[in-house]
């Protein structure tokens, strides 16, 4: 291929990354947790300390120093769950290093002993899931207080670290939401997702009660309060890949799927080697694979609704 032909590609995939993707790429770590969240589609291996291996960083240095030519500003970090690897800072650098913002998805129960790594090297924001305080240890499936989790939220917020409260929707805290809402609230916290699980669990009595929260939300005058609040938009019954995509790494395997939603079910393309012209090729075959067809649902949705599709109160 010449040079020209090049360009013109690399200008093709920056414009998808700029105007698709958002300039976003997310970064799925190995999959481990110390949650066993029964919800989670991912199904982590349980663990509560886990390394990231030196020939794994390499390789995710080599990936990330090609992310910004790519066009991609911010990796979004997530797992599993990225905090339960001790030398998280490490990947932290490499981030640095490649001129890319992150964001960190997190559980929240072990930013305690990271805390001192996060404030030195600021995150864009960290996205907490935090789904109840009456039924925490029994949603996270693992003994953990909430209370500490709470504390390093504080410490965030002291950093002027942008917080967002993630709530998946679940029979165990359904009733507990706008009190969770108010509590952070109370705190600092001015953002929050409101998330319906894509599991088979989620059937007709939950989205009647989802429905009801929100109904029963729309009469709080949240804007009064400067409170930003998204749902799980339940009308959104296509996929949402039409409109833009949620591209994603899975680390150690280094494959690219087109929407965060489809791991581990959707279609992958081998990220490998590390070239310019193949990851720009790859890019450009995945746009065109999702964003230019009427295809439902590659994530097997069980709620027909897309389940990341958000809507603001």
């Amino acid at each position: 291929m010449t040079n020209s032909n090049a360009e013109l590609t690399l200008d093709r995939v920056n414009e998808i990354a700029r105007n698709y993707y958002k300039e976003i790429l997310f970064l799925f770590l190995p999959n481990v947790c110390n949650a066993k969240c029964n919800f989670c589609y991912l199904k982590p291996k349980f663990s509560e300390n886990a390394q990231l291996p030196a020939r794994l960083l390499d390789e995710m240095r080599d990936f990330l120093n090609l992310t910004y030519s790519l066009g991609f500003r911010e990796i979004r970090v997530t797992g599993g769950e990225p905090l339960v690897f001790r030398n998280f800072d490490a990947l932290i650098e490499i981030l640095k290093a490649s001129n890319l913002e992150y964001t960190l998805l997190t559980n929240g129960t072990l930013l305690s002993r990271n805390l001192k790594h996060l404030t030195a090297n600021k995150p864009k924001k960290v996205i907490l899931s935090f789904h109840s305080i009456k039924n925490y240890q029994k949603i996270f499936g693992s003994a953990v207080d909430w209370k500490n989790t709470v504390l390093s939220i504080k410490t965030l917020l002291d950093y002027e670290i942008e917080v967002v409260i993630a709530i998946i929707f679940l029979d165990e805290n359904r009733n507990e939401v706008v009190s969770l809402i108010e509590y952070f609230h109370n705190i600092g916290i001015k953002k929050f997702k409101i998330i319906c699980p894509n599991t088979p669990s989620f059937n007709d009595k939950y989205k009647h009660s989802f429905l009801d929260l929100t109904m029963s939300m729309k009469e709080i005058e949240y804007s009064s309060k400067d409170i930003e609040v998204r749902f799980t938009d339940l009308t959104q019954s296509d996929c949402l890949l039409k409109e833009r995509g949620f591209l994603s790494l899975t680390i150690p395997s280094f494959h690219l799927f087109g929407c965060c939603a489809t791991i581990p079910y959707g279609y992958s393309h081998r990220a490998k080697p590390f070239e310019l012209q193949h990851l720009s090729t790859i890019l450009i075959n995945t746009y065109e694979k999702f964003s230019l067809t009427n295809q439902k649902y590659p994530c097997k949705c069980y709620i027909q609704a897309c389940p990341i599709s958000l809507c603001k109160l």
